[in-house]
């Protein structure tokens, strides 16, 4: 079938309920045996006809109805007793409107959800590099205390040898004997 601007395709194998609308881009060209062309009158919204192809309760309905067991089809019998029922064209315009407005909203909803996550993101990182930060810095300071407690023993150690040579006696041994005699 050659596709004309306006004209529905819709899978008929697989996933049914799936469409799409033919624009003027897609006019001429050829659709197979796999999908079904659908063509309707102009008290139809095309748009509007996606619309409900897409809902739920009409793809629960095809899936229900499609026959087969390696792979479910759609024929042309499950399409016309579809429950199907058409509002004015105006209110079939309103609804569409009214879905891409929703739509949209959906939309700012899900960017402004991505921004979120990634700033929530970004401060997780944050805070677990300060985190680790302050681990480090924890660490420094151990370090360093226990450096400076060695440097202390070592200065001790040190001071202990020069009173050995100049005195012949550590520090340590003459208060140990000063304290023995008082």
């Amino acid at each position: 079938y050659a596709l004309h601007g306006g004209d529905i395709v819709m899978a008929r194998r697989g996933e049914v309920g799936r469409v799409a609308l033919v624009t003027k881009a897609e006019q001429g060209w050829l659709c197979g045996t796999g999908s079904f062309v659908l063509r309707f009158s102009k008290e139809i919204c095309r748009d509007y006809l996606v619309v409900v192809f897409r809902c739920g309760s009409i793809r629960e309905y095809l899936a229900g109805e499609a026959v087969g067991t390696t792979m479910v089809n759609l024929n042309h019998g499950i399409l016309k007793k579809m429950p199907f029922g058409a509002p004015p064209l105006a209110e079939q315009h309103r609804i569409v409107a009214k879905v891409d407005e929703l739509m949209a909203l959906c939309d700012q909803l899900e960017q402004q959800q991505t921004h979120s996550i990634a700033a929530h993101q970004t401060l997780v990182e944050t805070l677990l590099d300060n985190g680790q930060r302050a681990r480090n810095v924890e660490q420094t300071r151990i370090t360093l205390a226990d450096g400076l407690a060695s440097y202390r023993k070592a200065v001790l150690r040190a001071f202990n040898d020069i009173e050995v040579l100049l005195h012949g006696q550590s520090p340590d041994i003459a208060m140990g004997v000063d304290a023995k005699k008082k």
